[in-house]
């Protein structure tokens, strides 16, 4: 009885600090403290629909991943040191890469962003500094704001490089909008980039829950989790114990479910192939790199993935490029050589859904044939 009444008065305990750290926190703490990577970060508080990120953002500390966060679980987190900047318009480039005309232009998803990795570590990087090419990272805009852009309207690229993640193939994200309205984001000087969020001190804040759930989900779910008990939210496919890795729900179940998955596939092939006909009017060339979900690369670590045939979406949408002689490489077929030959290297992070710098670098191996021109000895 003595110990039980210790446990209540512990617990107690615990929460009356939390509590009590909240209503003092939420004076201090800006919406910056929540963000668990650099990427959810840089978006807050952007210009309405002028940017991806903020310009002029930069991170330069700890982060973790998107799964690990949505996990909830502390003990399941990768933690990792992330550097992330972003140029005058709040893509992320060096400032002043529009300066002078570019040779490439990359368009895509968070992949081509290069989510988790750090600057000089993600793919326009490489291409940047190992093919002394002046590569512009337009990624996540959409390639239909690409499209009527009106700075590449005047500079037009030489080539424009389609990044995708092979679950975004799907006419919700690639589709060819006939409407066309002109569009240029707005250059900002380092004197005009919004302040950080700034904390809000008034009463309404004291009942803020932010920091109660913040820490208390941790708390929660990590002793759930410790006890056998805790069950991963229906966004996770699976988690691997032995490999210590996270798999997403919207990457596996395209695989799982491949009927349902192909029809919207080829629907975006045919928009990219529109892309490439309105782009080589304007006298640039377009190149497909279509990265594989984490779930293709690794499908032998996920029960219900583990004996299929993973590469039939790939596959497909990969011929009918062929069928439109648009240039690309079957990069699912290049990573998943590398992963057979060596199973140790990591090609995503575990925690996340997203690339390694080790991946990143295979990608641009293979691809660099295709650039404007060859890469530079190293």
């Amino acid at each position: 009885m003595m110990k039980l009444k210790l446990q209540i008065v512990l617990l107690a305990g615990t929460w009356a600090a939390i509590a009590l750290y909240q209503a003092i926190g939420t004076f201090f703490f800006t919406d910056e403290f929540y963000c668990h990577r650099a990427y959810e970060c840089a978006r807050l508080r952007v210009q309405p629909r002028q940017a991806p990120f903020r310009p002029f953002f930069t991170w330069d500390r700890m982060s973790s991943g998107d799964l690990g966060h949505l996990a909830g679980v502390p003990a399941l987190k990768k933690y990792r040191h992330q550097k992330f900047s972003t140029d005058e318009y709040g893509f992320r480039n060096p400032p002043g890469v529009l300066d002078k005309p570019c040779d490439v232009v990359l368009v895509g998803d968070s992949f081509a962003v290069g989510s988790q990795a750090s600057d000089g570590e993600i793919f326009a990087d490489l291409v940047r500094d190992q093919a002394g090419l002046n590569i512009y990272n337009y990624s996540p805009f959409h390639i239909g704001t690409f499209r009527r852009d009106e700075r590449f309207l005047e500079n037009r690229p030489r080539q424009i490089i389609l990044m995708y993640a092979e679950r975004n193939l799907n006419p919700r994200v690639l589709h060819y909008p006939e409407k066309f309205n002109l569009f240029r984001p707005k250059k900002f000087t380092r004197d005009e980039v919004l302040p950080a969020p700034r904390p809000r001190p008034s009463l309404k804040s004291l009942s803020h829950s932010r920091l109660l759930a913040y820490h208390a989900e941790g708390l929660y779910k990590g002793f759930l989790h410790l006890v056998g008990l805790y069950e991963f939210p229906p966004a996770i496919l699976c988690y691997n114990p032995q490999a210590e890795m996270f798999f997403f729900w919207e990457g596996g179940d395209n695989h799982v479910n491949p009927e349902y998955a192909i029809p919207p596939m080829e629907a975006a092939a045919d928009a990219i192939v529109k892309y490439r006909d309105e782009f080589k009017r304007r006298g640039s060339d377009l190149l497909v790199l279509i990265p594989p979900d984490k779930e293709t690369v690794y499908h032998e670590l996920i029960p219900p993935m583990k004996d299929l045939n993973v590469n039939i979406l790939l596959d497909r949408f990969y011929d009918r490029m062929e069928e439109a002689h648009i240039a690309h490489v079957r990069l699912h077929t290049v990573l998943e050589k590398y992963h057979a030959a060596h199973p140790d290297d990591l090609l995503f992070y575990p925690d996340d859904t997203h690339l390694t710098p080790l991946a990143q670098q295979i990608i641009f191996d293979a691809v660099k044939d295709k650039l404007p021109c060859h890469a530079k000895p190293k």
